[in-house]
C-alpha cells in the first residue's frame, strides 16, 4: 500500500502511487484494483510529474474517481488501458476516465510526463459549452468513450500545454500559498489546465491508432499484474492454461503486443514490488524483500533492479530518500 502524502506541492518529482492513501476494492471484471487518491489541504486534484531517469514505480493497474490526464514532455511509455494497447511519445496527451482501467507496461529511462488527476466534479461548470458537449454523458456517466482518447499534440501545442502544468505545480506551491488564496484558487487553475488540455487535444491532428489487447494478453497482463510475486507466477504453462492458449501461442501474442516477453514483464512487477516494499520500510531487510516480491535470492533481485534502474537498491533507495 502506497504511503500517503502531506504536500503534494512540495514534491517535484511525484508518481501516482503517492497519491493512493487506501486500494482494495475490486474493479470491472473483478481484476483492476479500486485505487482511492488523496489531496492534501481539501484540494481536489493535482499535478505531478514521472520522470523515468530516477527509477520511478507506477502502480498495479488500477482505476480511480477522477479524471486522470498525461502529457509526455519527453521519452516514450505504452499503457494498457481499457483493453488497448496505446504507445506514448513526445506531445502525446492521454486522457483515463474512471471507467479505464489502466498500468503502465513499459517506459524509457527518457521518460518525462506531466500526470494531471481532477476531480469530475470540478469539471461540471464546463459542460455547458458547446466545445465540451462529449463530457456531459461522461461525467454524469451515462455514456463513456468507445476508444482511449489520445492524440499526439503539435510541438508548440505541447510546449504550451506543459508550460501551464509546470507552472500549475511550481506557482501555487509558492505564490498562491504565500498570499493565502488557497485551495479555491489551485482548483480553479486545475479547471482552466483541463480545460486547455482538451482544447488542445481537440485541435489536434495526429490521431495514433491503438490496438486492440488479445483476450489472452490482457488476461495474461491482469494476472502477472496481481500474482508476480507469487511462487505460482514461475509456472508460465500454468498461466497460458489460465488465458485458455498455449505456452507458445501466449509467449508469441505477448511479445507482439507488449514489446515484452512473458518472463521480463513479470520480473518487472517483482521489481516494482520488491521497490515499494524498501521504500514503504514495510519489510525489515533488503532479503526479505527480494522473497515477498517473488525473487529466489537477494542476489537476483540485485541484478533485476540494476538492470530495470540502472543502480542497485541501497543505491536507488539513498537517491529516493534525497528526493
Amino acid at each position: 500500500m502506497a504511503r500517503a502524502i502531506k504536500n503534494i506541492a512540495n514534491d517535484a518529482q511525484m508518481t501516482e502511487a503517492a497519491l493512493v492513501e487506501r486500494s482494495g476494492a475490486v474493479g470491472e471484471a473483478g481484476r483492476d484494483e479500486f485505487a482511492c487518491l488523496t489531496f492534501p489541504a481539501g484540494r481536489r486534484g493535482a499535478v505531478f510529474s514521472f520522470s523515468g531517469s530516477r527509477g520511478s514505480v507506477m502502480r498495479r493497474g488500477h482505476w480511480h474517481t477522477e479524471w486522470e490526464i498525461n502529457l509526455v514532455v519527453r521519452g516514450r511509455a505504452v499503457y494498457a488501458a481499457a483493453g488497448e494497447r496505446v504507445e506514448l511519445q513526445r506531445g502525446s496527451l492521454l486522457w483515463l476516465l474512471p471507467s479505464q482501467a489502466h498500468v503502465l507496461l513499459e517506459h524509457s529511462s527518457s521518460l518525462e510526463m506531466y500526470i494531471v488527476v481532477v476531480d469530475p466534479a470540478l469539471l461540471m461548470g464546463l459542460v455547458d459549452s458547446s466545445a465540451f458537449e462529449p463530457w456531459q454523458g461522461w461525467l454524469s456517466g451515462q455514456s463513456v468513450p468507445t476508444r482511449v482518447l489520445h492524440r499526439v499534440l503539435s510541438e508548440r501545442a505541447s510546449s504550451a500545454l506543459a508550460g501551464l502544468c509546470g507552472a500549475l505545480r511550481q506557482g501555487f506551491r509558492g505564490e498562491v500559498e504565500a498570499e493565502g488564496r488557497g485551495a479555491g484558487h489551485y482548483e480553479a487553475g486545475l479547471v482552466w489546465l483541463a480545460a486547455e488540455a482538451w482544447r488542445t487535444y481537440t485541435q489536434a491532428s495526429d490521431r495514433p491508432a491503438a490496438s486492440h489487447l488479445h483476450p489472452a494478453v490482457e488476461a495474461a497482463v491482469d494476472w502477472l499484474d496481481r500474482h508476480a510475486h507469487e511462487p505460482e507466477a514461475d509456472d508460465l504453462d500454468a498461466l497460458a492454461r489460465r488465458c485458455h492458449v498455449s505456452r507458445p501461442h501466449l509467449s508469441r501474442l505477448f511479445h507482439r503486443q507488449t514489446g515484452q516477453t512473458l518472463t521480463a514483464f513479470r520480473t518487472g512487477r517483482r521489481v516494482q514490488r520488491f521497490l515499494g516494499l524498501i521504500e514503504g520500510q514495510a519489510v525489515r531487510s533488503m532479503t526479505e524483500a527480494a522473497y515477498a516480491a517473488g525473487f529466489g535470492s537477494y542476489a537476483q533481485a540485485f541484478r533485476s533492479v540494476k538492470a530495470a534502474t540502472g543502480q542497485g537498491p541501497r543505491e536507488h533507495l539513498r537517491r529516493e530518500t534525497l528526493a
